[in-house]
């Protein structure tokens, strides 16, 4: 059994949203819906409108725009559209996001064919849309993410950590700590370990134990 893009199911309800659960099958519908191809089609309506466009858009200007856009226009479908926007209530960022699109674009034989800087820029201008397009798609999903970044913030900054439990009575806590490395250079082999905090603690034991010369080397990483 399987949902319809299950993340942003989560955030509906979370929100009491019925915008967005509609569009994730939550409530009763004439047909079922399709968030992905919701998508898809805002996008295309905001491709269509910068193809008639004499506004710049994502940094490009507005000849570069209409170009990107009427190439864009025939490439930007369901299929397209799903991973970006079934990652959107995960927290994808826009790196990743440009990753996907890219490797969903190479399927198409001309796209494989433009030069780098000009896949780039189709990539780039894509996932502007995509961008600007899924807050609209899935508004619960932007502005839970929103309050729940700024919750966890609050908390770092009180040097507390995030906790909570869920309604079957599940303990979650998302705590992420720096970790403390130290460098060890041994004089048996010369060679050089990086060892985590609770080996270096024993290592220390044992070279006490058989009485080895060391030199330790403490190195701070997160």
């Amino acid at each position: 059994m399987d949902g319809s893009c299950n993340g942003i199911q989560h955030h509906a309800c979370l929100s009491r949203d019925p915008i967005t659960a509609r569009r994730v099958n939550l409530v009763n519908t004439d047909t079922p819906q399709n968030i992905y191809k919701g998508t898809s089609e805002y996008c295309k309506a905001i491709i269509s409108r910068h193809i008639a466009s004499n506004d710049s858009y994502a940094g490009y200007p507005p000849a570069l725009v209409r170009t990107l856009a009427t190439r864009a226009y025939g490439l930007m479908n369901e299929d397209l559209a799903k991973t970006p926007t079934m990652t959107f209530s995960y927290n994808s960022k826009k790196y990743g996001r440009g990753e996907v699109i890219e490797s969903k674009l190479m399927e198409d034989s001309d796209v494989r064919e433009l030069g780098f800087e000009d896949r780039s820029k189709l990539v780039n201008y894509l996932n502007n849309v995509v961008e600007e397009v899924l807050p609209k798609v899935a508004p619960s999903a932007y502005y839970n993410m929103k309050f729940m970044s700024f919750v966890a913030k609050y908390l770092v900054d009180l040097n507390e950590v995030l906790s909570w439990t869920t309604p079957d009575g599940f303990p979650v806590t998302q705590a992420y700590h720096k970790v403390e490395q130290k460098r060890v250079e041994t004089y048996m082999s010369g060679e050089v370990m990086v060892l985590k905090p609770s080996t270096v603690d024993v290592s220390e034991v044992i070279c006490e134990k058989i009485n080895i010369s060391r030199r330790v080397y403490r190195d701070w990483e997160t």
